[in-house]
């Protein structure tokens, strides 16, 4: 290699470096705008509607976001190389797709309420009422006494 050639390629690693350096500034700074006192949440947008996650330790998640290597350290073995693969491509996949899920599940919930609503519907309370007597128009008393047997009613006329 000639020295031409080397000091070309210590020039391009110094700005890669400088490069480096600058947007890993400028994320930090856009992080701690967006993170100051008056975040609320994450917002997710479910159908027609957003609602709203509330973060409860905001620090917590900032420092954990700082860097791409927190996301990606949990999926590696000792060595550094990639063990939890599917894990991985699950997480990514959720958060690249985080409205999608959110709307996915609020779906299948109101689906499962309903069709839980639907079941209650169809059981319809039979039991005798617990108030077993009643006033003929004649004015007189008139009781219905349990028996033993499912198949025989008694009525008591006073």
């Amino acid at each position: 290699m000639t020295i031409k050639k080397l000091m070309s390629f210590i020039t391009k690693q110094k700005n890669t470096k400088n490069n480096l350096k600058k947007a890993k500034e400028i994320f930090d700074t856009r992080s701690e705008k967006f993170f100051q006192n008056d975040f609320k949440g994450f917002d997710f947008k479910v159908g027609e509607k957003k609602y709203r996650f509330k973060v409860d330790n905001t620090e917590k998640v900032k420092t954990s976001q700082s860097s791409i290597e927190n996301f990606i350290t949990p999926f590696l073995n000792k060595d550094g190389h990639m063990e939890r693969v599917g894990d991985y491509h699950k997480a990514l996949f959720a958060a690249n797709n985080a409205d999608k899920i959110a709307n996915h599940f609020y779906e299948q919930g109101r689906a499962d309420a309903i069709k839980e609503a639907a079941a209650k519907s169809k059981n319809i309370d039979m039991s005798p009422r617990t108030d077993n007597s009643a006033m003929a128009p004649t004015d007189n008393k008139v009781r219905v006494v349990q028996s033993d047997s499912s198949d025989r009613l008694r009525i008591k006329w006073k």
